[in-house]
């Protein structure tokens, strides 16, 4: 009982210690088109099936047959962390690609069932997460390092320790599967369309942690580490229910509006490896309380793997409701320029409480056009984004969510670049090529916790898109 309570204080901060040792993410991604990528914005467009992911009820207002959408995009990404404390003063990174993330759109509208049209749409892909990261560590493992360094140093005056260095390796993987329909009508004239839909959600996550973290102490004769081998993988089923609206108070003129419901994901953990070992120490010395030096490293490798084992957990990570609102207005036969909006209800969506380090609302901002530079044969469009993740600067002062953060996720401001062409392969065949180029607008995410560990995030996202839109009959 008196070793336990000897080693309370150290069991305390590695609480701090996230479970994953990897963030979680609001993981959805408003890409879901070559078409998206090739102008920034496609919530008021109304001329190809990838619209039932942007402007449902628009699928009442495009020309009556059966349309196709299949897509494909390629990102090559670069993320980047920074560490410094208790010793500790590295950099982490990720740069592996994502190769394949596809979405297949199909459309029937009936032409006139009755005063107006009746359209049925169905959809299938990758909506968020979407690929596998390779990282070399990450700040979640230096705080693990950090943490279990000051743990040691506050049992016993002579058990000053730092940590020294990380040398591990984490493979991670995320993706949310989509597949969903709507129905549209269209009514007044084709003046208004009203659409209802949902979508199925499946996602995945795995996570892989192997490696050393390294400490000095002296009273233990120097270097020591402690060995990881983690791997969990987790899973989660949901759905939401989707609303559009779309009116053209004149010709040429679309204006749209959707809500998508928030989507419950309880994700349901599966431990597959939970190890952690502590090495030899050269200098094994007695310590109060009937302690030892190695009684005290193997402590921190039991309470460590502790707080790593995930085996049955559930946590709530849920998809937040969205709000999507757009104009197209096509200045000429060959000038086309729209905008549209996402609105994403972060702060009341249920993340297993990290809701509470977010805004009422996250948001976007998408701007772009398309010009017809040889008319029915080849177009270009050009886009740009603007966005919010919405977290809040109490963030950075929360030691355990400054441990969980990465800089796939937490890069709260988002500027990007759009551009593309749309070649008309034959007459109701377009191949559509996008191509986009993502950064922090204001720089790296930058933070000091209270602890005084100095960390940061940077990304930078390309994403080359290919489509083919078709039009059956």
């Amino acid at each position: 009982m008196k070793r336990k309570l000897l080693l309370a204080p150290f069991m305390g901060l590695l609480l701090l210690v996230s479970s994953n040792l990897f963030a979680n993410s609001v993981d959805y991604s408003t890409a879901q088109s070559a078409s998206f990528l090739m102008m920034a914005t496609r919530q008021a467009a109304t001329d190809a099936a990838d619209i039932l992911a942007y402007n449902p009820a628009g699928i009442a207002l495009m020309v009556p047959g059966l349309h196709i959408s299949v897509n494909n995009q390629y990102y090559v990404m670069k993320y980047e962390e920074t560490f410094k404390g208790s010793g500790i003063d590295e950099k982490y990174k990720d740069d592996r690609p994502i190769p394949i993330f596809p979405n297949v759109y199909a459309v029937y509208n009936m032409g006139k069932v009755g005063s107006g049209n009746l359209a049925f749409g169905l959809k299938a892909g990758v909506i968020g997460g979407g690929g596998y990261l390779d990282w070399n560590g990450t700040t979640g493992t230096a705080f693990a390092a950090a943490n279990t360094a000051k743990g040691i140093s506050s049992l016993n005056a002579l058990l000053a320790t730092t940590a020294t260095r990380t040398d591990i390796e984490q493979d991670v993987s995320s993706v949310y599967y989509g597949f969903g329909g709507s129905v549209a009508y269209s009514m007044l004239d084709d003046r208004v369309s009203l659409s209802l839909g949902g979508q199925y959600i499946y996602a995945q996550k795995t996570a892989e942690t192997t490696g050393k973290l390294y400490f000095n102490t002296a009273a233990f004769g120097g270097e020591w580490n402690l060995d990881i081998d983690s791997k969990f993988d987790c899973d989660a089923k949901g759905y939401s229910l989707i609303f559009g609206l779309d009116v053209r108070p004149v010709d040429k003129l679309t204006l749209s509006l959707s809500y998508e419901t928030e989507a419950d994901l309880k994700f349901k953990y599966n431990q597959d490896r939970d190890k952690v070992t502590a090495s030899n120490l050269i200098n094994n010395p007695n310590l109060s309380g009937g302690l030892t030096g190695q009684y005290v490293v193997n402590g921190a490798a039991a309470t460590l793997q502790g707080k790593l084992n995930k085996e049955g957990e559930e946590e709530n990570f849920n998809l937040p409701a969205i709000a999507r609102m757009g104009a197209e207005y096509a200045f000429t036969p060959a000038l086309t320029m729209a905008i549209g909006g996402e609105l994403f209800f972060v702060h009341d969506m249920d993340y297993n409480g990290v809701e509470e380090y977010f805004q009422k609302l996250g948001w976007e901002l998408n701007v772009g056009g398309i010009y017809a530079i040889i008319p029915s044969k080849l177009k270009v469009g050009l886009g740009v984004t603007l966005a919010d993740v919405g977290s809040k600067d109490s963030l950075f002062d929360s030691e355990e969510e400054m441990a969980a953060m990465g800089a796939n996720n937490w890069s709260t401001h988002i500027l990007m670049g759009s551009c593309g062409i749309v070649y008309t392969i034959m007459q109701d065949l377009d191949l559509v090529v996008g191509y986009s180029y993502l950064v922090t607008y204001d720089g790296p995410e930058k933070g000091t916790t209270p602890s005084g560990y100095e960390v940061s995030y940077d990304r930078t996202v390309q994403n080359i898109a290919i489509g083919v839109n078709y039009k059956v009959f």
